[in-house]
């Protein structure tokens, strides 16, 4: 499958993969994939474990050979290169830090291994360590730092000399949730001032969309779709990505075509309008609806579609409250509604409650049809 990820900038730092795969003995790890990454453009590959991401990842950055396929850096292939001669910076997901080295020490590695002057190599270990706001730390061990100072060593070792790519293996894996955020988007500016093209891999989907210019969601070996953050929000190609990328409500029917227009059917008689174009009648087809697309009780309305529903659950999330609703006329069916909270909560009605629920018809979005 062939995306082109583009964005204005310069050459520098492209990274182009054309039919690139990696196959072990019967099992195809990573299927035929084809992309393009423009200069100076953040992209995730998002994805399950399994699915492929961080075998693409090491396949770019070298540690892997492919089963077939290429990769370009900057319009130069580099596939028979060895890593250390791709000049892309490397993070892993462990760190890997020296620990017998202070930070100043593993900062330094990359550019004492290229035989750099001494004096060079302190100005940028000196100018790295200030942008990741380590200047006093250079002298300890990595030992003796937090999970989030540890991180910001890798990263300073693997862009201090300034590569035009940054590879990042699930990068936070090992932080906790409130450190984890903040390092998002510390990661996000740091990337942005510097201008690398950045390739991240990691399966969580809220960490794709915050960082994100671009996403490309894997599957079992095969790129699924890739896009903007809002575009695979709001118009996913298929039930994985519309599941995989944010919380979605499936809806499956058959189209009918009745006196307002064409519908999609739903257990007894439940008939939900489609928008337009909509398939043909007598098709099946599958539908995601998004939480918060969904208005509970209100007044009617007559650009909403309105049905009836029983409030099988709610949970407070801070934020928002979760509501889980049965449908009247397709009890087969329940949706989750996302009711964002203030200071004053607004009313959540109560388990057994029946209510209005509602939603615009163009949020109901086709994804499959068979």
């Amino acid at each position: 499958m062939t995306s082109s990820i583009d964005r204005p900038g310069t050459a520098n730092g492209e990274v182009e993969v054309r039919g690139l795969a990696k196959r072990y003995g019967a099992v195809d790890a990573l299927q035929p994939t084809s992309f393009r990454v423009t200069g100076g453009t953040f992209v995730t590959l998002l994805g399950p474990s399994g699915s492929g991401k961080t075998t693409l990842l090491k396949l770019i950055a070298g540690f892997e050979e492919p089963s077939a396929g290429s990769v370009h850096i900057s319009g130069h292939a580099i596939t028979d290169m060895a890593p250390y001669r791709r000049n892309v910076g490397f993070v892993f997901q462990q760190y890997a830090l020296f620990p017998h080295l202070t930070v100043a020490q593993n900062v330094s590695y990359p550019l004492e291994m290229r035989r750099m002057p001494r004096v060079a190599i302190d100005k940028a270990v000196a100018n790295t360590l200030e942008l990741v706001r380590l200047s006093d730390l250079a002298r300890r061990r990595p030992s003796q730092l937090s999970g989030g100072q540890q991180q910001r060593v890798a990263l300073a070792r693997a862009i201090v000399f300034r590569p035009p790519v940054l590879l990042m293996d699930e990068p936070m894996a090992a932080l906790d949730k409130r450190l984890r955020e903040e390092m998002q988007l510390e990661i996000r500016g740091l990337q942005r001032t510097l201008g690398i093209t950045t390739i991240s891999v990691t399966h969580d989907q809220s960490e794709a969309l915050v960082m994100s210019d671009r996403i490309l969601v894997l599957r079992d070996g095969m790129l699924q779709q890739s896009g903007t953050p809002e575009d695979l929000y709001h118009n996913p190609r298929n039930e994985f990505v519309a599941s995989f990328v944010g919380e979605s409500n499936i809806l499956r029917g058959r189209v009918e075509n009745g006196p307002g227009g064409p519908s999609m059917a739903l257990g007894d008689g439940l008939g939900i309008p489609l928008g337009a174009p909509a398939p043909p009648a007598g098709a099946e087809i599958v539908c995601v609806l998004r939480p918060e697309a969904i208005e509970i009780g209100g007044e009617p309305s007559v650009d909403h579609f309105e049905t009836v529903g029983e409030v099988v659950d709610r949970i407070f999330c801070g934020d928002v409250v979760r509501v889980r609703l049965r449908l009247v006329g397709a009890p087969e069916t329940t949706l989750v509604a996302k009711m964002p909270t203030q200071r004053r909560l607004v009313f959540v009605p109560d388990t057994g409650t029946m209510v209005r629920v509602a939603w615009r018809t163009e949020e109901l979005i086709v994804i499959e049809r068979h």
